[in-house]
């Protein structure tokens, strides 16, 4: 680089510097304008010519200015009052003024002041001010959309953007209004949903949390107001209301590869950001917690999936911790779990004085195992199950412990893999990840906190609202049926009450009429509808019932009619106070009720340790050995008829030579008709097994001929 090109790159770079200067001043005085709602001044633009800044540059932001100057001239819209209009509209009527001079004397446009003279606003009268369009749907309509929305999301069936776009659509052309939505998508714009949240501040685009079928239906009023006055039963009879003796404990998974990595910075406008793992699928290993109400953690329990134990898989673990190993999977099973409670015990010590509570998932390891049950009773702990599918709300460590613990796993991993690249997260490392973990997220007021949001500890509950159990909407008990909801009655016959089924009024002179105490010659209501409305009809009154017929003022002879002409009866678009949503959409009550159709009935709390329970899973368990030692019986017995079987229906030797000579079939391929049960070969009828793929004569196998599925006597036992 010469010593001139140097010269010039560092006056070119002085002058940027010098630009970008006074833009940052320039931004300043505008963003003061703004806020004042003041227009800007053209002396901005005079006063950046001076700048000698690259023609790209300054050619940008001088369109960026006019821009800015364009739509701060917008939008000033009714700067004048009501008042002043009225004075100015009263002025010119009588005269006083014209109309130059009283948009100058009352500071109103002068436009706007003709348009309110001669009555040509449609929707603006007089000196009302209407801000904005009048809107595509009316505003009971969008109450209904609203109230439809909420209650769609309580049964978590939530409504997207777009399906309240598209709802939008449906809802205007079913009440037949004037809109500007497209026709073309069937869908309302994103100007209308914009200005939709903005007219309704309560809904806001939210991120919904995945929740299964199972915990939609199980998390219910019926089935928690049941769980809690079991847990204040067990705590009022066994007398477990210090918070020293109420635990929770739950399994959560630990994998070798994180399943969401941290948020990272990267450069904007890249269309891929990674970050680095051990794997595509990690190793799942289970770790056991379990915690008080007032704090004290229990050293946990990790389950590896392996059969042989090894030391280097207890480096790093947390203080007191125990291991088990599970050869078929990563996690608790019945031995496992028996294992743990004696480690529980040893480390809670309960006493015939002051037993323990502890509360537990509906895990067939927890709810099935009589040694664990049995146990528990013996050594003064009150085993109560919580309610199935429901430990998302009532599990104290779900709430507030392994939400924490999983984040911190997460980072204690990232950073491993940072310290040591081109190394791989293995099950060696663990115990030494999740005991950092476990250091950082097990604190007092963690545990604290997933007991009182459950409503366990201090004992509430009415700890959950309404809003979050998944019922029926109450508002949409007394709908009407959805047949008839488009059809309209004439207010007359709508008084009377004297409308069928169809919403087609009855003959007026039916026995149910009020009026029937005088005689009415009777008038069809294609009579009716050729009688002009100007035609004059007697008035009649509003009759009390209570009140004697002879009281009522009518004329005989006289038919009782419509006073306005009826052309023709059939349904007519409903209005938006008559509209009801289901016409359009799937309300929320249908949507529940077919979610409820096929959905079973949870399982409720249990005491576990109560004797009614543990003498009927003593009954089950005895029936089901009982059962499987029959079956085993009558399996060995069959096994010896069909050998016998076998051995009677086996021919001779010489006679299976004699066949092979008649048939004079070759040595080699005589060898493919060997039969598995008789031995030899001979050309019969053969059939495979499905299991061993091995052939066998179908006299020999005893079955009948043409049979597709066999299984030969070896398979079977």
């Amino acid at each position: 680089m010469t010593l001139e090109s140097l010269k010039d790159d560092i006056r070119m770079r002085s002058k940027i510097e010098e630009f970008l200067n006074r833009c940052q001043s320039f931004l300043i005085e505008l963003s003061n304008q703004f806020l004042q709602r003041l227009p800007l001044q053209d002396n901005f633009l005079q006063d950046l010519s001076f700048i000698h800044a690259p023609k790209a540059v300054y050619g940008e932001f001088r369109t960026l200015i006019r821009i800015l100057q364009s739509m701060s001239k917008r939008g000033q819209y009714y700067t004048w009052s009501e008042t002043s209009m009225k004075l100015a509209l009263q002025a010119l009527r009588n005269r006083e003024v014209g109309l130059n001079e009283a948009s100058r004397i009352y500071g109103v446009p002068k436009a706007t002041l003709k348009r309110r003279l001669d009555g040509s606003n449609q929707t603006a009268k007089e000196e009302k001010q209407t801000p904005g369009s009048a809107g595509d749907l009316t505003p009971e309509l969008e109450e209904k959309l609203y109230q439809h929305i909420l209650e769609m999301e309580a049964c978590l069936y939530g409504l997207t953007p777009k399906d309240v776009r598209s709802l939008a659509f449906k809802i205007a052309e079913k009440n037949n209004i004037k809109h500007r939505f497209n026709k073309t998508k069937k869908m309302a714009g994103k100007k209308w949903y914009y200005a939709f949240l903005k007219r309704h501040r309560s809904l806001s685009l939210r991120q919904p949390r995945a929740t299964s079928l199972n915990r939609a239906t199980a998390f219910n009023k019926p089935t928690v107001k049941d769980f809690f006055e079991k847990l204040e039963k067990v705590m009022d009879e066994h007398g477990i209301h210090d918070p020293r003796y109420i635990y929770n404990v739950d399994e959560t998974g630990l994998s070798t590869v994180q399943r969401k990595p941290r948020k990272i910075l990267a450069k904007k406008g890249k269309h891929q950001v990674g970050a680095i793992t051990s794997g595509e699928r990690g190793f799942t290993t289970t770790a056991v917690c379990c915690a008080s109400a007032a704090g004290h953690f229990v050293p946990p329990l990790v389950i590896f999936k392996r059969k042989n134990a090894k030391d280097e898989l207890r480096d790093g673990a947390p203080p007191g911790s125990i291991f088990a190993f599970n050869p078929d999977s990563g996690y608790i099973n019945s031995e496992i779990f028996f294992v743990w409670l004696q480690h529980f015990v040893e480390c809670v010590k309960p006493t015939t004085e002051q037993k323990v509570l502890l509360l537990l998932d509906g895990h067939t390891s927890h709810t099935k195992n009589l040694d664990a049950i049995k146990y528990a009773k013996e050594n003064n702990v009150v085993l109560l199950s919580l309610p199935a599918h429901t430990s998302n709300k009532l599990q104290p460590l779900d709430t507030s412990f392994f939400r924490p613990l999983s984040c911190y796993y997460i980072d204690e991993t990232e950073k491993w893999l940072r310290t040591n690249p081109g190394r791989r997260v293995t099950v060696y490392q663990i115990s030494m990840l999740f005991g950092k973990a476990y250091a950082r997220a097990a604190s007092i007021a963690t545990a604290e906190s997933g007991f009182r949001s459950t409503g366990i500890y201090p004992f509430n509950k009415d700890i959950f609202q309404d809003y979050e159990f998944v019922t029926l909407p109450e508002d949409n008990d007394n709908l009407p049926a959805i047949e008839n909801e488009n059809m309209i009655v004439d207010p007359l016959f709508s008084e009377l009450n004297d409308v069928d089924d169809n919403g087609i009024p009855k003959d007026v002179t039916s026995d149910d009429s009020p009026f029937s105490c005088t005689s009415v010659e009777s008038t069809d209501v294609n009579t009716m509808q050729t009688i002009p409305s100007a035609s004059k009809t007697p008035v009649i009154p509003s009759p009390d019932l209570s009140d004697n017929c002879n009281n009522i003022n009518i004329q005989p002879e006289t038919p009782i009619i419509a006073t306005k002409e009826v052309k023709q009866w059939q349904p007519l678009p409903s209005t938006s106070s008559e509209f009801q949503i289901c016409s359009v959409t799937p309300t929320a009550k249908k949507v529940m009720q077919e979610l409820r159709k096929g959905s079973r009935k949870p399982q409720s709390a249990i005491e576990l340790t109560a004797s009614p329970y543990k003498t009927q899973l003593e009954e089950s368990k005895a029936k089901a050995s009982k059962t499987k030692s029959d079956a085993e019986k009558r399996k060995k017995v069959a096994a010896l008829n069909l050998e016998k079987t076998v051995k009677s229906n086996r021919r001779p030797e010489k006679q299976i030579k004699k066949d092979a000579k008649r048939k004079k079939v070759p040595a080699a391929e005589l060898e493919k008709w060997f039969c598995k049960i008789c031995l030899h070969c001979a050309i019969e009828d053969m059939i495979q097994c499905l299991s061993c793929k091995c052939w066998v004569h179908e006299e020999c196998a005893c079955v009948k001929k043409g049979i597709k599925k066999y299984i030969c006597p070896s398979c079977t036992d």
